[in-house]
């Protein structure tokens, strides 16, 4: 069954010197008449400079000050892996969403022995994760790709599946505290629709993002989740031929940003940008894209103007990650980390608050792969030590913070030729 190809490139940053200190000049101990009355005049005025420049001063240093103690926590948090059980065959996770520290859920899929993907669904009770019953739709393939969760016992799930005769569909299930159940989310195409990412801001308002094929096009497709129905929103399509959504984050009923990729009309992949206003979709013009081909998988906003995305671009054979913020204003590139020598990829983000975010992917030295975490540390996003259970293939792709140092992230190792469900966390 085909999957969701990325593909990914290096971002640029630039930042400005320093400009040096303004140093005011002393006054001569012994001066004439004339210039003694002048300095009376003017001193008042440059000591009044210096008292106002005071709280500017301890506003800079505070802020330094707060840097010093992110970047502290960050480095104080350990990542340990916990056990996660794993499907009867080959089992990814693809996402995670944590209630609270001690309610998460966490999706993916599993092949079976008829090699047959089939959904895949385990909590976390604050003590244990263990696995869930949940239904497939059909016989055919399934795969959950994203999942959200408003309370501990209200969650969504989204993905697609197959449906036997060469057409995929949407797929998207509700998890009720006990039980999972089938929903019947829209879609716009009759061969190929797909959700990869959904957000809940209440138990009865959701927001799935995906793609569908359309003709010979890649068009984004939106679906809108009230508490017992799903309905299609028209979402925009700025790439003509390409344009997918890769992620969405709610900070409302009424306030939502869905990430992606979008055609340039040329030769290059743009990152793409589109904002939910409770009744319709706008682009987001002039979204950086540091390299030839990029793309948004994941975003998280803990209000209506402050969002964080991330992804990857790709220049020439390089992949690096790109991590862009918005604070009501334009989006800009943060300076993201890049340990790899091959491959630097990021698949999820999750901010507890503007200051405590964290971020999480991959990354490719040879032939081995790692997984990857970086927080934010006072306007940078250093790589924090994560564990790799195996010895040449680990990843991450999908983190879920309930407030700041308190994580868990989700994704795959292979330490032989099945893969086996990964989880990670600080709590």
């Amino acid at each position: 069954m085909p999957h969701v190809t990325t593909q990914a490139s290096q971002p640029l940053t630039s930042r400005r010197g320093a400009r040096p200190a303004r140093a005011f000049p002393r006054w001569l101990a012994a001066c004439a008449a004339a210039l003694c009355a002048l300095a009376a005049a003017v001193l008042p005025a440059a000591q009044a400079q210096a008292q106002a420049s005071a709280p500017a001063a301890q506003a800079k240093a505070s802020a330094q000050a707060q840097a010093q103690a992110a970047r502290a926590q960050a480095a104080a948090v350990t990542w340990s892996v916990a056990h996660s059980p794993n499907g009867s065959g080959a089992s990814t996770l693809t996402d995670v969403s944590c209630a609270s520290a001690t309610r998460c859920m966490a999706v993916g899929f599993y092949t079976d022995s008829s090699d047959v993907d089939q959904t895949l669904a385990e909590s976390w009770n604050g003590t244990s994760w263990s696995l869930t019953k949940i239904p497939d739709k059909g016989s055919s393939d399934n795969i959950l790709t994203g999942v959200s969760c408003a309370s501990a016992t209200r969650c969504m799930a989204v993905g697609y599946h197959s449906t036997g005769s060469g057409a995929v569909q949407t797929l998207a299930e509700t998890w009720n505290g006990s039980a999972w159940s089938v929903t019947s989310p829209g879609n716009p195409s009759s061969t190929y629709d797909a959700l990869n990412g959904v957000s809940c801001a209440s138990v009865t308002s959701c927001m799935a993002v995906g793609y569908a094929n359309i003709g010979s096009n890649t068009e984004t497709v939106a679906e809108s989740w009230n508490g017992s129905s799903w309905k299609v929103r028209t979402s925009l399509n700025p790439g003509g031929d390409y344009t997918l959504f890769g992620g969405v984050s709610c900070a409302s009923t009424s306030s939502c940003v869905a990430v992606g990729s979008q055609f340039d009309g040329v030769s290059e992949d743009l990152t793409l940008v589109e904002i939910w206003n409770g009744s319709s979709w706008s682009v987001v013009s002039s979204t950086p894209s540091p390299g030839e081909n990029n793309f948004l998988a994941g975003v998280s906003c803990v209000s209506s103007t402050h969002c964080v995305a991330v992804g990857q671009a790709q220049t020439a054979d390089l992949t690096t990650t790109v991590i862009e913020s918005w604070k009501g204003g334009s989006w800009q590139l943060a300076d993201s980390s890049n340990p790899g020598s091959s491959s630097d990829q990021l698949s999820g983000v999750s901010c507890a608050s503007p200051k405590s975010c964290v971020a999480v992917g991959d990354d490719t030295s040879g032939a081995v792969t790692d997984t990857l975490i970086e927080t934010l540390s006072g306007g940078s996003w250093p790589a924090t030590t994560s564990p790799d259970p195996s010895s040449t293939n680990n990843a991450l792709r999908g983190v879920s913070c309930t407030a700041p140092g308190s994580c868990a992230a989700a994704g795959s190792d292979t330490p032989a030729a099945t893969s086996k469900t990964l989880i990670e966390a600080t709590f």
